[in-house]
């Protein structure tokens, strides 16, 4: 979701066009996500890739967000009282999207017993590149995720 970020948006001269769409808009959706999201994935390895998918697979499973990169027409809506389930719904139908269109599939939860959370920093920080990974380090999952 970097390309998604004020700072990325501002650095590159598109943050008045990212800024000025309203996320919860399929089409306006779709139009960022292919205009600014699909082609960082163009430079993902096969295994950066899958990583990714993965990680986006227990987001959306889990109902947690992605990032806490603010997104246009999206996350305003709290300042108006939206509540917080109309809200996670509006995500998670932004992130299926996202999801769709990045991925090229239908998005189908798998369980959270199907992965272990791997937190070394090298690993996190770059995905692409298993050569540059130290000794795996895993921890528990939050207490808040569902096991199914």
């Amino acid at each position: 979701m970097l390309a998604f970020s004020e700072a990325e948006a501002e650095h590159y001269g598109y943050a008045e066009e990212l800024f000025s769409l309203n996320l919860l808009d399929c089409e306006g959706a779709d139009y960022a996500i292919k205009k600014w999201l699909l082609p960082e994935s163009t430079g993902w390895s096969h295994v950066g890739r899958e990583l990714r998918r993965e990680a986006a697979r227990v987001c959306i499973g889990q109902e947690a967000s992605f990032s806490d990169i603010w997104l246009p027409g999206l996350d305003e809506r709290w300042k108006i009282g939206i509540d917080f389930e109309t809200h996670l719904g509006d995500l998670m139908r932004f992130q299926r999207q996202v999801w769709e269109v990045i991925f090229g599939e239908v998005f189908v939860a798998h369980s959270i017993n199907d992965y272990a959370r791997r937190v070394d920093k090298e690993f996190e920080q770059f995905p692409d590149f298993p050569n540059l990974w130290g000794e795996a380090r895993y921890s528990k999952w939050p207490s808040t995720f569902k096991v199914t």
